[in-house]
């Protein structure tokens, strides 16, 4: 689409003067523990409340913001940040308290809609002091959805639809609840693309769900789907990245790759990691064959994840964090 572009490290635009203050909001200490066993525990993200500085403080939803974690489950503070609270009987009624992402419906913002598991990876090694080498499993049980502000929950996705069958399993990155149709809900699996339901809002045993985006080539661990945004203003303009980035103008029904973001040509990079500096001081002859373009050399790359991100002040921007290893 004219006037979309994607901006990586070196292209972003100027920050100018500008100079975040930063705080922290808590919790505050850390836990006792040894080893590895310390800390508060990884946040996969924030989410605010469509009210959040909608009509005046103290009004419904004013200063709302909800975080989620893959191993603490969802929060929730009503005063911009400054207590948090579980969720409802988010820790109770869910068979697991893993939580990748959590979406909020505009018309009822009473209706949350949870996709459970770890947001980032869907297995990894991690190392134990008392036990080694072990695999970190954090599967999904699926989406979820409260009507009543959390209080209550109930699955939502159809058996078979999200399952830990698959060696690699089920792994939800992100959902999305569309701003002006309450009944459309996407979830987007690590390794198993875009998912839509159209009638979100149907008695549980009803939802359907139906796979909108893949690609062909099987993810490996560490990679995968982790990009979904809608474009303010225009939710039919979707955004989904894989080991590319598609583009939907009408509401995820066909896609396109964005142009201008072919692998073969995007992550083919010339730069200068201390090897051609290290060339010309101690080996002038492996310099002057590998390193006659301005003292680079050439890199190839395949891309792992590629992040997304909109504002709203400026919907025609896209920007695209990506994670790539060399081949």
């Amino acid at each position: 689409e004219p006037g979309v572009s994607a901006f990586f490290c070196g292209e972003a635009p100027d920050a100018g003067g500008f100079d975040p203050k930063w705080r922290c909001l808590g919790p505050e200490g850390q836990p006792k523990g040894k080893g590895a066993h310390i800390g508060n525990g990884q946040m996969n993200g924030v989410r605010f409340d469509p009210r959040y500085h909608e009509g005046e403080p103290g009004s419904s939803g004013y200063g709302r913001i909800y975080a989620f974690s893959p191993t603490g489950g969802l929060w929730r503070t009503e005063n911009e940040g400054r207590q948090w609270d579980v969720v409802g009987a988010v820790d109770t009624q869910l068979p697991a308290i893993n939580v990748a992402d959590v979406a909020v419906c505009r018309q009822d913002p009473e209706t949350l809609f949870l996709a459970t598991g770890d947001g980032d990876h869907s297995y990894r090694l991690v190392f134990e002091p008392y036990r080694g080498v072990v695999v970190n499993t954090m599967f999904s049980s699926g989406v979820y959805r409260s009507r009543d502000d959390g209080a209550n929950w109930e699955r939502i996705a159809m058996p078979g639809s999200f399952t830990c069958a698959e060696p690699l399993g089920m792994q939800l990155v992100r959902i999305e609840s569309h701003p002006r149709n309450p009944e459309i809900l996407f979830a987007l699996s690590t390794h198993h693309g875009l998912w839509r339901t159209t009638n979100a809002l149907a008695p549980a045993s009803e939802v359907v769900w139906e796979q909108i985006l893949a690609e062909e080539r099987p993810f490996e661990s560490g990679s995968g789907w982790r990009g979904l945004v809608l474009m303010p203003g225009r939710p039919d303009v979707l955004y989904a990245a894989g080991r590319q980035i598609y583009r939907s103008a009408d509401g995820g029904t066909t896609w396109a790759p964005l142009p201008g973001m072919d692998p073969d040509s995007l992550f083919e990079m010339k730069y200068d990691d201390g090897f051609c500096l290290r060339a010309r001081r101690e080996c002038p002859g492996v310099y002057d064959s590998l390193c006659q373009d301005g003292g680079k050399i050439s890199r190839e790359f395949s891309p792992m994840v590629i992040n997304l991100a909109v504002t709203p002040d400026d919907p025609s921007r896209l920007y695209a964090y990506v994670l790539a290893e060399e081949v």
